[in-house]
Order: C-alpha cells, then sequence, then structure tokens
C-alpha cells in the first residue's frame, strides 16, 4: 500500500509528490505491500540525480532518474534547485530520506562517525562539499562505492572534529583517514580540502589503483598554540602545553581545535579560579580595619561614636565594652584583557571587647576574633572557590584633645577549595582540589584623625596607612590528566587612604538618641595588586596565571545609623566601594553593649 505525505492510505497506481518547486515530497512504502515496483521521474528545475542507480533497501543508497526501481520500505524527498548549481549526489538523514542534493555526508545518524554504502557509481558535480568528521587514529565518515566515482576539480572536502559530546578520545597530531572506496575506480580528483583545525593542515592522497580509494591526512602545522591567544593567562597556559610531550593527552585533543576553540581550552586550563580567590582575603581586609576603627572611635566619643558609647576619660572605672558586627557583601570585577569577568560575595561577622584602665590613662585596648566566608565565580569559564577564614585580633588607641591615634593587626587562617571543570574538543576532566589548601593573611593598620564640631555635625578628617601580606601553601589537585600543582604565592599589598568622617544627631528620646554618621575617603593601593599564581602542568611545565587584581585607586563610602535600646547601642551600615573596573555593596547589623 502507498501513502501520500498527508500519510493517508492510496491505491492509485499514478502518484504526484512535490510537483512545485521548492516543495519535498514523502513516499512511504508498507511492509504489508512487501515491494512494488514504480517509476520515478524528476520534474523540470529539480535537482539532477544521478541515472542508472538502484536504491537499496531501507533507503540506503541513490534514487534514479527516469529508471524502473525497487522500493523496500523506503522514505525520500526531491528538493528543488537548479541542476546546474549542484552536485548528483543525495545523502540520507537519520530518517532515511535522500535529501541535500548538493553535498554527500555519510553521516547517517545526525552527528556521529558512519559509512555510507553505494550500490552504484555517482558523480560529484562542480560545488559539491564532501563534508568529512573525524576522530580517534584513522576514524572517519567514509563513502564506499560499489561503482566508480567521478569527481569534478570544483568539488571540495570539508574536514571537522566529530560533536564535542563524546567523551574520552583524543586525536593523533599526524593521522591518515580513508574517506572514500570505489570498485571501479576513482575519475579526477577535489579542487581542495578545508578545515577548522587551527594546529592541524589537511591535505588528500589518491590511490587510482586497487583499493581505488581516498586518503585525508591531517599533519601538525608550524601555528605556535601561543599565537592564537588574546590574554596573558592563555599565552602562559598555551607555552606551558607546548613543552608537554608529543603523544600527551592533553596536547593532542588542543591540536583539534579551533583557534576559538583552543582560546577556550586554555581558559580552562589557566585555573584562574585560584589566583582569584586566594587574592579575596586581600581584597576583603579591609572590612575588619572599618569595623575596629569605628569601635576605637566610639570609645573615645568622637566622630562616629555617640556619647552613651564611649568609656569615660577622667579614668573612673568603667566595664569593659562587648561590641558585634556582622556583615554581607557582594562585589564585581570586569573583564580585562587578562581576567574574566568575576562575580564574588563575603559574609560574616566580626567580635570584640574594648578595656580600660586606670593605670593606662587615656589608652584603650581591646581584642577581636572574626569568621568570613568568601565566594568566587568566573563567569564564562565554569569555575568556583569558596575561601573560609577565621581571625584574631588586637587593637590600641590614645586620643590627645581632638586628635586621634588608633592600630590594629590581625592574622587570618583562610581555607581554599576551588571546583573546576575542564573541556578541551572530546577530552574532559572534572577537578576538585585534593584537600581544603590553606593561605594565611596578616594585615597591620594605623590611623590618624582630628576632630572638628560645626553647627551642622561634626567633621573628622583622617588619613590611614594598612600593610597585608598573604600567604598559600602547595597543593595539587585530585588525579587527573590536567591535575595542576600550585607552589607557594606570597602576595604583599599597602594601602594609604584619605577622608573625612561625619555624625550627625537626627532625633533625641529623653536620654536617648538616633544618629547618623558616615565617611567617604579616597583610597590608593600600592604593591602586588594582582595575585600570581605558579602552576605546574604534570609537574614540570610551570606557568604562571594572574586573579582579579585590587584596584589601585577607588573611592570608599559609609553610612551607620544607630540607636539606642534598654542599654544596648544597635546600628544598621551600608558600605560600597567604586572603582575603574569594580563595584562593591554591602549591609552590615551591629551592637555594643557592657558587660
Amino acid at each position: 500500500m502507498l501513502a501520500k505525505p498527508n500519510r493517508k492510505a492510496c491505491s492509485s497506481s499514478r502518484l504526484e509528490i512535490a510537483n512545485i518547486r521548492g516543495k519535498f515530497g514523502l513516499l512511504h512504502v508498507t511492509q504489508a505491500a512487501q515491494q512494488i515496483l514504480i517509476r520515478i521521474r524528476l520534474a523540470a528545475q529539480t535537482a539532477a540525480i544521478a541515472p542508472a542507480c538502484a536504491i537499496l533497501t531501507h533507503g540506503l543508497g541513490l534514487l534514479p532518474a527516469h529508471a524502473d526501481v525497487v522500493i523496500n520500505e523506503v522514505d525520500f524527498e526531491v528538493r528543488g534547485g537548479n541542476p546546474d548549481d549542484v552536485a548528483t549526489f543525495n545523502t540520507l538523514n537519520k530518517f532515511n530520506s535522500l535529501t541535500d542534493p548538493n553535498s554527500p555526508d555519510p553521516d547517517t545518524n545526525g552527528k556521529s562517525i558512519g559509512t555510507l554504502s553505494v550500490d552504484c557509481s555517482i558523480t560529484l558535480n562542480a560545488g559539491s562539499v564532501y563534508a568529512v568528521e573525524v576522530k580517534a587514529a584513522g576514524e572517519a565518515d567514509r563513502l564506499v562505492i560499489d561503482g566508480g566515482a567521478t569527481i569534478d576539480p570544483m568539488a571540495k572536502v570539508n574536514a571537522s572534529p566529530e560533536n564535542s559530546t563524546d567523551t574520552g578520545f583524543q586525536y593523533a597530531p599526524s593521522t591518515a583517514y580513508t574517506i572514500l572506496n570505489a570498485t571501479d575506480g576513482i575519475t579526477g580528483s577535489f579542487g581542495r580540502v578545508t578545515d577548522s583545525f587551527a594546529f592541524l593542515d589537511s591535505s588528500l592522497d589518491y590511490d587510482y589503483g586497487t583499493p581505488n580509494q581516498v586518503i585525508l591526512t591531517l599533519d601538525r602545522n608550524q601555528t605556535n598554540l601561543e599565537s592564537v591567544v588574546v590574554m596573558g593567562n592563555q599565552r602562559n597556559v598555551a607555552i606551558a602545553v607546548s613543552n608537554l610531550n608529543a603523544d600527551d593527552d592533553v596536547l593532542d585533543a588542543i591540536l583539534t581545535l579551533s583557534a576559538d576553540e583552543a582560546r577556550s581550552a586554555f581558559d580552562d586550563l589557566s585555573v584562574e579560579v585560584h589566583s582569584s580567590i586566594n587574592g579575596a582575603p586581600t581584597q576583603n581586609s579591609g572590612i575588619g580595619r572599618t569595623v575596629v576603627n569605628n569601635r576605637l572611635r566610639s570609645a573615645f566619643d568622637s566622630v562616629a561614636a555617640n556619647e552613651e558609647q564611649a568609656i569615660a576619660l577622667d579614668g573612673s572605672s568603667r566595664s569593659p565594652m562587648g561590641w558585634f558586627e556582622s556583615y554581607r557583601q557582594w562585589s564585581s570585577i570586569s573583564e580585562t584583557d587578562n581576567t574574566a569577568i568575576i562575580e564574588s560575595q563575603t559574609a560574616g561577622f566580626v567580635a570584640g571587647g574594648g578595656l580600660e584602665t586606670n593605670t593606662l590613662r587615656g589608652w584603650r585596648m581591646g581584642l577581636f576574633a572574626g569568621y568570613g566566608n568568601s565566594s568566587v565565580a568566573l563567569n564564562g569559564l565554569g569555575y568556583s572557590g569558596d575561601a573560609n577564614s577565621f581571625a584574631l585580633g588586637g587593637y590600641v588607641g590614645y586620643q590627645i584633645n581632638d586628635l586621634g591615634f588608633r592600630f590594629g593587626a590581625s592574622n587570618a587562617w583562610n581555607n581554599v577549595t576551588t571546583d573546576r571543570s575542564v573541556t578541551v574538543g572530546g577530552f574532559s576532566d572534572g577537578l576538585l582540589s585534593t584537600e581544603d589548601y590553606a593561605a594565611s593573611a596578616f594585615q597591620a593598620f594605623g590611623e590618624v584623625s582630628y576632630t572638628q564640631t560645626t553647627w551642622f555635625a561634626r567633621i573628622e578628617p583622617f588619613s590611614g596607612l594598612a600593610f597585608i601580606n598573604q600567604r598559600t601553601q602547595d597543593f595539587v589537585e585530585e588525579d587527573g590528566t590536567a591535575v595542576l600543582r600550585a607552589n607557594n604565592s606570597p602576595q604583599t599589598v599597602g594601602a594609604f587612604s584619605l577622608g573625612t568622617r561625619f555624625e550627625r544627631q537626627l532625633e533625641s528620646f529623653g536620654d536617648r538618641s538616633v544618629f547618623l554618621d558616615g565617611s567617604l575617603r579616597w583610597r590608593r593601593a600600592l604593591g602586588d595588586l594582582a595575585p600570581v599564581k605558579t602552576m605546574r602542568l604534570l609537574q614540570d611545565n610551570a606557568f604562571s596565571t594572574t586573579g582579579a587584581a585590587i584596584e589601585q585607586d577607588a573611592v570608599l563610602l559609609n553610612l551607620d545609623l544607630r540607636h539606642e535600646v534598654g542599654g544596648v547601642f544597635f546600628g544598621v551600615s551600608y558600605y560600597s566601594k567604586f572603582a575603574d573596573l569594580a563595584q562593591n555593596q554591602g549591609f552590615g547589623l551591629s551592637a555594643s553593649f557592657n558587660f
């Protein structure tokens, strides 16, 4: 029984299918009909079909023009076109349909290596493109012809790697692939061969005797891996990969990539996340400095500290003061010529206590501890990292009339975990650092300020200095082909700030007051602004990778709203930082009380 494209049964002995240019038809012969003898005629301006060629069962072959054929459950398409512009060869798609009369493609199931067997002679006319996918050593699409092959010199071959969903295979840098066999010989040759590989060149060889075949060869060209990169981190890892052994899986996989794919692979291998996450504690070190300086000012009743918070200066005994502040911040660093877009979040708390004694008249001192978590994600690279930080520190302050001096120091111990995946063509590794590796950050800071009272608010110009030194221990990632080792990476940064603070009383409720205070300052950073790690690929090939840099110049704004309730002072804070390529915003909650 015959069925038209609308799938309705038809007993007619004459069917018209795809009788309008640009349309296609579908003829399905049910299994119940078994075999049926039909005559196929092509209308004018339809694709030219190779004459005198019998169809194989289940559509694995070619339709003839003006010839009797036996069809055994087969679908087919005839597409409109100009016979002068198209080839005489048709291909099969995953529906076992004849499609695209322009160019052969042995891939019969959509996107994988395949062999197409043809029980007839074929002709590849001018403009034909033979699309060949290759993988591993010697595996490629192949056209097997039980007949002769005639190739026009204006026809070409295009070679490309198989789809990247297949994993675990690697290409060899010099491999021969048999892509066409013809039992009755080959006439002519392809005019050219093209490919999508950045580091391999393609060529064709012809065996015009037995077994009559066309061979595609991919050879390593003279293009340096680093010649396709656009970023410094890519260049560093490209040089390291170039020095790998010739049979290394990572090198073999990269050699088959296009330039764009190679740049993406170098990004995966560069482990920028390690450098960026290691720089996070240095980036966030200003949080502790800000909190500690605010507590010292509170102790001396200077700007940003109301009188109820102050510890008296007359030397009389007062209870020590305890304080607590939690914070959460979000930051974004724009893409540079060397680093990707970075999104990070930081949350934690700082808690401490201030002490005053009669014997240390005019001095204030205290201890503090803190915990923080920083998470970093590199957009577009599939990297992420987390750093958990535990800090201990102390502070001391002294004030002479309106002139104040404040100093502090702390050390933080960080546990770092990174997660990254490596995809290089068909090669893939999912890597997690073997253990949480350790890092530490020491900082010391000082500040001098001078308080002035105006009719509108109390103003405090100030200047500060800070020194930060961070070190990370060696670590190695878990087993994998692209596993990396990292050496100890120190980072030393200095910071100078200049700004002013203000405090204004908004409302008074008896002996209770609401205060709005804040600060605006400019900060200049010096030293190792960009964190750098030295990595080793397979223990031997060292390269450096750079993470997101600390902004050299930034403007920082803090606003605080404070109110006393039942002897406890509560505050809400807003933080923001503005720089050329970075933005940071956050909020905090604080409380202070007497023991």
